[in-house]
């Protein structure tokens, strides 16, 4: 899906940036502003108005992109199509659905967590 592959590339400049405190103002933007940041153009509106440079918003172009192969990686190696989903140690998958619900989906993780706790 191209926006969030979009919205990935938003998350992991913020990221590269160490600038996290951008994240709340990221979600505002689009959430309550309704400012889809769904455009390289937006986007970079969004990072220039809050300080950022257009140098160090293509410094963090490398790490952006190799953060995002990473993340298209893993969607691809787990198969994942919805969010959360939680991996445990490379070994388990799980989400909300999987799990019975929301309410059920802590309870997996910590006992596939537990599972995978090497014992001491």
């Amino acid at each position: 899906n191209d926006l969030l592959k979009t919205h990935a590339r938003l998350f992991y400049t913020i990221e590269a940036l160490g600038k996290r405190e951008l994240h709340g103002e990221a979600f505002r933007e689009i959430n309550v502003r309704g400012n889809r940041l769904d455009t390289p153009e937006k986007i970079e509106s969004f990072f220039t108005s809050r300080g950022v440079s257009k140098a160090d918003l293509q410094k963090a172009g490398f790490a952006v992109n190799t953060n995002l192969g990473r993340a298209i990686d893993l969607n691809k190696r787990y198969r994942i199509t919805s969010t959360p989903t939680v991996v445990v140690n490379g070994k388990y998958v799980t989400d909300a659905s999987m799990a019975g619900g929301e309410d059920k989906l802590f309870e997996v993780i910590n006992a596939l967590a537990a599972k995978e706790k090497p014992a001491s």
